[in-house]
């Protein structure tokens, strides 16, 4: 399942601060809003973007996994496995 269907009126993103530097900017952005599991999401997220010909050609993007999947993860449902871990 999308993470985006289990949210119930989509997230807000707040851009906080940002730098640019040449063909890059960084940037650090909150994102909120309810989910269907009756919790409230908010993350916060550090970005790279990297541009050409006044164009993105990259993201790189920062979160707290562990944070997301607690906070995605329907209550008392597992927490997702990562198939390609040891």
């Amino acid at each position: 399942m999308h993470p985006m269907s289990t949210s119930t009126t989509g997230l807000a993103m707040n851009v906080g601060s940002c730098i640019a530097e040449g063909n890059s900017i960084a940037l650090e952005a909150v994102s909120s809003g309810a989910l269907r599991n009756g919790r409230q999401d908010r993350h916060e997220y550090h970005m790279l973007l990297r541009f050409r010909d006044g164009k993105i050609v990259s993201v790189r993007e920062y979160l707290d996994t562990q944070h997301a999947n607690d906070a995605w993860s329907a209550p008392g449902e597992p927490a997702a496995s990562n198939p390609s871990s040891p």
